[in-house]
């Protein structure tokens, strides 16, 4: 996994006079990482696009879950929280691009496609030309070439425009099964993860016994309310740990860790290493690459 941060910013008017940015580009290639997975996480700025390149992998995305594989774009809106773990027997090849300043007529601040609509797209005989797009990015941001930022402003919109010439006819509305209640469960621990807080005290500010949102809310995530937080926990601390400037001591306390000996034997046991070989673990991977 290779991460570079991007700042250069570009305006066009066909954006509504808003100013494009990439702030992020990522590659995984889950082959030298075999249990590769990044637990349940938002970014609150930023718009997200996965374009697989080869490989598999399980996304958790606004509640829902997907298996994708090569040619499938992931559209993640701003603020959606989302999870990935790559299949071990095909594992994942994929890059991400981080991008705020999008603002489209009927769409809040950084989204591509509508609330409820499915995140992943089949981008079919648009694949290779996406791929290569992706990939001459990726290579700009590695090599640095002169003029290259100019050059990141115009793929950037090639990227985008693209994209939206395939959502009217690939994207679909998903049916949610999910009961009102849960949902609102679901929103008020994404907003409050780092908060303790009991099932008693979730059941009762929701009017519900504890029993019952305990099976309603795992019938309709697929985790328990205790696994969700400490996902939701460990996927904030991950991202802290790759894209902020902060301490592990700070990034514990932020993600509701008082006991630092406590927030490291968790992380251990959600990420399979500490915090500290999780970051070592990625710069060897854009070393190596």
């Amino acid at each position: 996994m290779k991460s570079f941060s991007i700042d250069y910013t570009s305006s066009d008017s066909y954006w509504s006079n808003t100013d494009l940015k990439l702030t992020d580009i990522t590659y995984i290639q889950a082959k030298n990482l075999p249990d590769w997975s990044f637990s349940l996480h938002s970014h609150k700025d930023a718009l997200e696009l996965s374009l697989v390149l080869d490989g598999k992998a399980l996304i958790y995305c606004d509640g829902k879950s997907y298996t994708v594989t090569a040619g499938d774009l992931v559209i993640k809106n701003a603020h959606i929280l989302h999870a990935e773990e790559t299949d071990k027997s095909m594992p994942i090849e994929q890059i991400c691009l981080s991008i705020t300043g999008i603002h489209l007529h009927g769409l809040q601040t950084n989204c591509l496609i509508p609330d409820g609509s499915c995140p992943v797209i089949k981008t079919k005989e648009s694949f290779p030309l996406l791929k290569q797009l992706f990939l001459y990015l990726l290579s700009l941001c590695q090599e640095h070439p002169n003029g290259y930022k100019n050059t990141l402003q115009a793929m950037v919109h090639a990227i985008i425009s693209s994209i939206r010439h395939l959502i009217p006819e690939t994207v679909t509305t998903t049916s949610s099964k999910e009961f009102p209640v849960i949902k609102d469960v679901i929103n008020y621990l994404d907003k409050n993860y780092y908060k303790n807080i009991s099932l008693d005290e979730l059941a009762k500010k929701f009017y519900f016994s504890s029993y019952y949102l305990a099976r309603k809310f795992k019938e309709e995530t697929g985790y328990t309310i205790n696994q969700y937080v400490i996902n939701r926990r460990m996927g904030e601390a991950e991202r802290m740990l790759l894209f902020e400037d902060l301490s592990i001591k700070e990034i514990a306390k932020r993600n509701g860790y008082t006991n630092l000996q406590h927030f490291y034997s968790t992380f251990k046991k959600y990420a399979g290493c500490t915090p500290v070989e999780f970051k070592k673990l990625y710069l060897k991977q854009e070393r190596n690459s």
